[in-house]
């Protein structure tokens, strides 16, 4: 009794410290009047009911520097994560688990590449980065009594934020868009358990939608290999390299959505654009960072990520832009041969070459050690080509490494490209813009007030006179397999189209007389296939209407393949149920229907059916967690029914046929349902297993993550429908990875607000008001917005900060 009463007082005590001290612990100055070093004209930066700031001024440098400061107040725990991260700093923080990431994020080379961009930098570029840059650091130096609670909590300091930080973190998000490096991991992988010839059977399928049905409309590999030229490396058992092949460098990774109509089908008279970019959403904040943009020149508002200056996504007077993931292959592995005679070297050909080394020390955070740190030493090597990202890989004739080779950093350019929105006045001037953006490797969909719509892809391609990018290359000399860039004007790209919109969803984007490879990793085709079904019909396409269509729910995948596991289902007494469920379906994944529950749960038991007996558990579920690789293939050999991959090669005196398959993945999916929700198949509601949760980075699992976070919820959607919520096919459960970090309409008619929401709220400290206040409207469909003339500013502007020059001490 007396514990409880102890219990109770504690509770009470923290009740009333809650009540008077938490408002005051994200206390920053967003009213009133304060100083700001180096402006040269004073900048007002309104806040209004969503804590979203418009800074207005009459410099552009100015602006840009009030952006630096705002993002900080809101985001510096987030850029300072995210800066720890891409330094391979993790295990300071985090010890031992995160040391195989740091190793890999300093191989990699995001900061070496930002040091050597930084060098080049024009005017323009070298101005903008450090007026954002000076902005940070007023606030990290001036705001030091209002820094975000998550630093006391962690022990983390806030570094002085530099210009390299800014260029890093636009290089990691570049990683992220040329992801072909997982088609070369997996593909290799494959070959080193059952063959190239078997390999050769299930390699991805990439289809064009808009291509016209026909068997030719599926490209894979060009059949120039033996299965004598293949090496076979081990790469299972090669940890650095499965990393690599996962999703665990993806953070920043774009998938997404865009589209734009022309006027003829805007209600307006002017295009309308549409964005929704898919990244991991799990962690608060969001990783995109809303914001507009006022000068006498400039109206503007959209997104970026904190630590990039600008804005990546939004519209102004004249354009508005929005992006997705175009998956140009821009990496390849190399596999490298070490000289015998000399370990220190590798060979092309007979010549033997030093490896380059660069040393490096990680602190280590270690509460055996006196101090609570640990040092530990290693050494980055590089070839030519790139660095070293494998151990070595012995069983061999001689042992052999693998090289990374990855194409931004041999096309770095003066200008970034960061201020294509602020000052991009028609289409024309975009695609002139986007011709130096070499870093990152993605779909710009944008048009402007005069009717013009167009995508364009961005990023260097190599043209490959050797090999072709889908398999590790084997260097046997000293020639350059690169042999040039696919030209700027044959990118990817639409101008104009005659359809009157023009859209991406990570798909393929060309066609087969496309004179160039250009990739072999995209998104299934589903969502595209989808979007085309909602924007071909003939008609005006309101605002309204484009909001209802990032959130529709029809899955195309389900429209195909359900109708065959609903036949083999019903075929079977135990699983009879399951199928006429599926019959009566709809294909849209819904909250309150347990169908979807029952296709998603038996199409993932069945892939694992499929290829798991051949290669074995391991290797099979890091196949089916890299689902672009494999999935268009699948739904291929299950339409066809028929393939070497149904029979199961563990059962040697029976051959099993898809029916078979099927039917023991409804079982497996019965028992694993039953247990987790009941028996009977009625009860199995989507928003029962599927449900995306959002969790505080300081309070991640355990008691109180709930409370700090913003809470799981049922959500609609899968990874095949435009309302992305996709989860991870080898995990256990369906709890969403990816959705929408923003869903954005920008009618270019309209010059009062923009239509969005973000996951989350626009500010990244604990116990903000606008830390989860977007959550509700996020789930729910609720319109929200960005406000874009000073009318509506004014209207809703709930505070107004006015930063006053001073020099610098």
């Amino acid at each position: 009794m007396r514990r409880l009463k102890w219990i109770f007082s504690v509770l009470i005590i923290l009740g009333i410290i809650a009540f008077f001290m938490l408002p005051r612990l994200n206390n920053y100055q967003i009213d009133g009047e304060t100083y700001l070093a180096g402006i040269k004209k004073p900048v007002k930066v309104i806040r209004d009911e969503k804590g979203m700031a418009y800074i207005f001024g009459e410099d552009l440098y100015d602006v840009i520097k009030a952006q630096g400061y705002v993002t900080a107040q809101d985001r510096l725990f987030q850029m300072h994560l995210t800066r720890v991260l891409i330094r391979g700093k993790l295990s300071e923080f985090f010890g031992e688990e995160t040391k195989e990431m740091d190793i890999i994020q300093r191989t990699l080379g995001f900061y070496r590449a930002a040091e050597k961009h930084a060098r080049i930098l024009d005017k323009h570029s070298r101005k903008l980065l450090q007026a954002y840059t000076d902005g940070v650091n007023e606030y990290i130096k001036n705001g030091k009594d209002t820094h975000h609670l998550e630093f006391g909590l962690t022990g983390l300091e806030p570094d002085p934020w530099e210009l390299t930080d800014t260029i890093a973190i636009m290089y990691y998000m570049g990683w992220g868009s040329a992801a072909n490096i997982q088609t070369e991991i997996t593909s290799q992988m494959l070959i080193d358990k059952v063959g190239y010839e078997k390999f050769m059977t299930i390699f991805p399928v990439n289809i064009n939608p808009d291509e016209v049905p026909s068997t030719s409309m599926i490209h894979s590999i060009e059949r120039k290999k033996s299965v004598e030229d293949n090496v076979r490396l081990n790469f299972i058992q090669d940890s650095p390299t499965k990393i690599l092949g996962s999703s665990a460098l993806d953070s920043i990774q774009l998938g997404s959505n865009n589209w734009a109509v022309g006027s003829q089908k805007s209600p307006g008279g002017k295009p309308i654009m549409v964005n929704d970019p898919h990244l991991s959403t799990k962690i608060l904040p969001t990783l995109l960072y809303p914001t507009g943009m006022f000068t006498p020149e400039l109206r503007a508002v959209g997104v970026t990520v904190p630590g990039i200056p600008c804005l990546m996504m939004g519209r102004n007077k004249y354009v508005a832009v929005g992006i997705t993931n175009a998956y140009g292959d821009a990496q390849d592995l190399y596999i490298e041969t070490i000289d015998p005679n000399n370990p220190a070297n590798y060979l092309e050909g007979k010549a033997s070459i030093p490896f380059k080394v660069i040393k490096q020390t990680l602190k280590i955070k270690d509460k055996e050690e006196p101090n609570g740190f640990r040092m530990e030493k290693f050494n980055i090597r590089l070839t030519k080509r790139g660095p070293v990202i494998s151990n070595v890989l012995k069983g061999l004739k001689t042992e052999k490494l693998v090289t990374v080779r990855w194409a931004p950093m041999e096309s770095m350019q003066p200008s970034l490209g960061l201020d294509c929105l602020l000052k991009s006045k028609s289409v024309g001037d975009i695609k002139n813009i986007l011709k130096d953006m070499t870093a990152i490797h993605l779909n710009y969909v944008f048009a402007d007030i005069h009717g013009d719509i167009a995508w364009q892809t961005t990023g260097r391609i190599p043209i490959r006179s050797k090999g072709n990018g889908s398999v590790p290359f084997k260097v046997t000399d000293d020639r350059d397999n690169w042999s040039g860039w696919i030209p700027y004007e044959e990118m990817p790209q639409n101008y104009q189209p005659e359809r009157g919109w023009v859209g991406t969803a990570n798909h393929k984007p060309v066609t087969k007389d496309y004179p160039y490879y250009y990739s072999s990793w995209f998104a299934p085709s589903y969502r595209y296939q989808r979007m085309t079904e909602l924007l071909d019909p003939p008609g005006k396409k309101t605002v309204d209407d484009h909001w209802k269509f990032m959130r529709d729910d029809l899955n195309v995948l389900s429209r195909v393949i359900s109708p065959i596991l609903a036949k083999a289902l019903i075929a079977q007494p135990e699983t009879r149920k399951m199928g006429e469920i599926l019959t009566q379906w709809d294909f849209r994944d819904k909250i309150d229907s347990p169908a979807p529950s029952i296709f998603q749960e038996t199409y993932r038991n069945l892939a694992g059916l499929v290829f798991k007996d051949e290669l074995g558990e391991e290797i099979g579920s890091y196949l089916i967690g890299n689902n672009y690789f494999w999935q268009e293939r699948l739904g291929i050999m299950i339409n066809e029914g028929k393939s070497e991959w149904f029979d199961d090669i563990t059962t040697p005196d029976k051959k099993e046929t898809l029916t078979d398959l099927i039917q023991k993945a409804g079982i497996e999916t019965l028992k694993d349902l039953s247990e987790r929700i009941g028996d009977d198949p009625e009860d199995w509601l989507w928003g029962e297993i599927h449900q995306i949760e959002f969790l505080n980075p300081i309070r991640r699992s355990g008691l109180g993550k709930g409370r700090l976070g913003g809470g799981s919820h049922p959500m609609a959607g899968s990874g095949d429908t435009i309302y992305r919520a996709l989860f991870l096919l080898n995990h256990e459960g369906n709890i969403v990875k990816y959705s929408a970090a923003l869903r954005m309409v920008a009618d270019l008619s309209d010059n009062e607000k923009v239509l969005a929401v973000i996951p989350g709220g626009v500010d990244g400290r604990t116990f903000s008001p606008h830390f989860t206040d977007q959550i509700e409207a996020y789930m729910s469909g609720e319109k929200m917005y960005w406000w874009f003339s000073d009318e509506k500013i004014k209207e809703h502007a709930d505070s107004e900060l006015h930063f006053k020059p001073r020099m610098s001490l």
